[in-house]
């Protein structure tokens, strides 16, 4: 340790002044990023309560009422708004299966249509 070499009072005091510094600091920093974690949290928060607005999940599948159509549907979590939200996407003889690219790309389309639609609070400046 070669703060223990040269040992005086006058080097004590100064190791002691240092060390509280470095107290201090540490204090400063661990509530900065106490600031900061909360500031995450925060956005954390809402990109959970607004990705299903901005980057819907939409599951294709066979429409429930109609099973000659493909349908995708949209769940959404934000906690005063779920529900699911279904489209129309066209007769499955039109596309080659549930993962076709065109049907996904209409899906992805129609389905963000349908939230500007019926959520519009979250689309509008």
């Amino acid at each position: 340790m070669p703060l223990l070499v040269n040992l005086n009072e006058e080097s004590y005091f100064s190791i002691k002044n240092d060390r509280q510094r470095l107290v201090n600091k540490i204090k400063q920093l661990t509530k900065e990023v106490e600031q900061l974690n909360g500031m995450l949290e925060e956005f954390d928060l809402a990109v959970e309560r607004l990705k299903d607005f901005y980057e819907p999940k939409i599951d294709v599948k066979k429409d429930n009422l109609n099973p000659k159509l493909y349908a995708g549907y949209i769940t959404i979590k934000h906690p005063e708004l779920k529900g699911r939200l279904k489209v129309s996407l066209g007769n499955i003889s039109d596309f080659e299966s549930d993962k076709d690219e065109n049907l996904l790309a209409l899906a992805e389309k129609k389905g963000r249509e349908a939230l500007k639609r019926k959520y519009p609070l979250y689309f509008n400046l």
